[in-house]
């Protein structure tokens, strides 16, 4: 039981994090989800799940704390707290920077009854005692890439620690990680991501070579992913998939499923589990901010975004593009678009690797394009 108590603080804690799409990029949400797991320890019994949370993320950081909301006598109150950023300083096409993640969890469960039941014989009621549990989590991966218009690939090694207390059982546990990815972009709202992770600890070291997709669109995004562990057999395949729609401007849905085979990193059981999940933004787009003239020369315009606010190299699009993205180029510590255009009002968004329109809430400019999503407003004087 304290294992499958684990399990659920790590399935919702992940969950509020990564569950809902980067479509509107810098913002706080509220969050609630529902799931289930169920674990190859206990194959006939299922654990839901009930959390609730906020969240903030943008495209180099998130955060999230969250509250487990027992439903019945028997399942623990937690609470868990996450968050990760990506420090990057890039050069050209060059990227270089270092990945930082860290999460903490607390659980307490009061003494309650628990029926277990065997191959044979009628189930049986046994007493659980209560017991109190703390885990703490830490990564730090110094990363390396190159970045191209339609493909980037990011190589990273680094360090990770794990530590719990439930009960009698305590466990500290470091690991060394050490991956690589390629980010394939053939249409600004299709991407492909192989990959492959090696994790060594002790005298053990494990390998997962997989891969994941995802299609976006203005109104949501599906993705997909799917994986093994070489040399070993009884792991089997990993998978997970999932979709998010946005029912209003500040409501998000989503849904997501996943089996994970094998855990180098936590060395959890096999696991099976689902989960769904509505986003409420509680921060919405800033009041409009006036357009500003773009940088104006001998007819041409430079449109600039800080290079903080995309991990690698975006693209634009706008009226001026037809529509369709065109990359942006880097200048210092910005990413740059510069095209020749006639005075006049223009308007424009960016498009990330992974094909997401955004445009940052504090750009200049931002507004609501009326479907759901946000526009900026360029103001080309002569």
């Amino acid at each position: 039981m304290t294992i499958r108590v684990f399990l659920t603080l790590v399935l919702m804690a992940g969950g509020m994090i990564g569950g809902a799409s980067n479509a509107q990029a810098q913002r706080w949400n509220a969050e609630v989800q529902a799931g289930e797991i169920r674990s190859s320890l206990d194959p006939g019994a299922a654990a839901q799940n009930l959390a609730v949370g906020i969240r903030f993320d943008d495209l180099n950081r998130d955060f999230s704390l969250s509250v487990g909301v027992p439903t019945s006598g028997g399942e623990p109150l937690w609470g868990a707290l996450s968050g990760s950023t990506r420090l990057l300083l890039a050069r050209s096409a060059m990227v270089a920077g270092l990945d930082l993640a860290g999460s903490a969890y607390l659980m307490h469960q009061g003494a309650h009854e628990r029926e277990v039941r065997g191959p044979i014989g009628p189930p049986q009621i046994i007493t659980q005692p209560s017991i109190t549990g703390t885990a703490f989590a830490a990564q730090a991966m110094p990363v390396v890439g190159y970045e191209a218009t339609r493909w980037q690939l990011h190589v990273r090694a680094g360090p990770s620690f794990y530590r719990n207390e439930f009960g009698d059982l305590e466990r500290d546990r470091r690991v060394l990680i050490a991956d690589a990815q390629l980010t394939i972009t053939p249409r600004p709202t299709f991407a492909v991501m192989p990959m492959v992770r090696r994790f060594a600890a002790d005298e053990s070291s494990y390998t997962y070579a997989g891969a994941s997709a995802v299609v976006a669109g203005a109104r949501g995004n599906i993705w997909a992913a799917g994986g093994f562990w070489p040399g070993q057999d009884s792991a089997g395949a990993s998978w997970a998939a999932g979709a998010a729609w946005q029912l209003h401007p500040r409501a998000e849905l989503s849904v997501s499923g996943r089996h994970d085979g094998f855990d180098a990193l936590y060395l959890n059981p096999p696991q099976t589990s689902w989960s769904v999940g509505l986003a409420v933004q509680l921060a919405g787009p800033k009041t409009f901010r006036a357009p500003v003239p773009a940088t104006y020369a001998n007819g041409r315009a430079t449109i600039r975004l800080e290079a903080e606010r995309a991990r690698v190299r975006p693209m634009i699009a706008g009226d001026f593009t037809n529509w369709q993205p065109q990359p942006m180029q880097q200048t210092g510590k910005a990413w740059t678009y510069t095209t020749q255009l006639a005075p006049g009002v223009y308007n424009y968004a960016f498009v990330d690797a992974n094909g997401t329109w955004f445009v940052p809430e504090d750009h200049p400019g931002r507004k609501d394009d009326g479907m759901g999503g946000s526009v900026a407003v360029l103001v080309v004087r002569p």
